[in-house]
């Protein structure tokens, strides 16, 4: 018993003192991926005014997960937020293969070919000026914004191996992830 207390004690002071440790490495991965929230917070804010736009809250959720401080960690409190952070990236890629499809129909459906005008595009008139721009807009949002998912899910991914094999080296019993 008192061989875990001194183990879980030890991860909480786990590369405090030192910059170039894991800890610190995780901490800037961390800032990253908060300012990659941050920022794609922002963009899907403004992509509200033109479609409704389910990221802002998948990234709510990711700034819940990420952004918020929690208690210091211990063992048991670190399994917890890998698992929490794993069933984000899920839905990071999940998200992203629906962005894709829609961006591709969205795509078709709103644009014009870059050699004709939008007049002749729209024969019967339904689209004016504004939401031609409009739309250009929230497809250029809306790639801006898929590109940062793919970022995202990368980060998310690199954070969770770099935390699990910390938690691996400091665990006395194996770890079962399914990845």
């Amino acid at each position: 018993m008192d061989n875990d207390r001194s183990i879980s004690m030890s991860y909480m002071d786990l590369g405090t003192d030192s910059p170039t440790s894991k800890e610190s490495c995780s901490s800037n991965l961390e800032y990253i991926i908060e300012l990659v929230i941050y920022s794609q917070l922002v963009i899907s804010l403004f992509l509200c005014i033109g479609r409704t736009d389910y990221n802002f809250t998948l990234y709510l959720l990711g700034y819940g997960v990420f952004c918020v401080e929690m208690p210091p960690l211990d063992v048991n409190g670190l399994i917890r937020k890998i698992t929490g952070i794993r069933r984000f990236l899920m839905l990071i890629i999940l998200a992203t293969a629906i962005e894709a499809i829609w961006l591709s129909f969205a795509v078709s459906a709103w644009l014009c070919p870059n050699n004709q005008n939008p007049d002749v595009c729209f024969v019967e008139d339904f689209q004016m000026n504004w939401e031609y721009k409009l739309h250009q807009y929230i497809i250029w949002g809306s790639s801006i914004n898929f590109i940062l998912k793919l970022v995202l899910g990368t980060l998310c991914w690199m954070w969770i191996d770099k935390e699990r094999t910390k938690l691996e080296a400091i665990s006395l019993k194996p770890l079962t992830f399914f990845w």
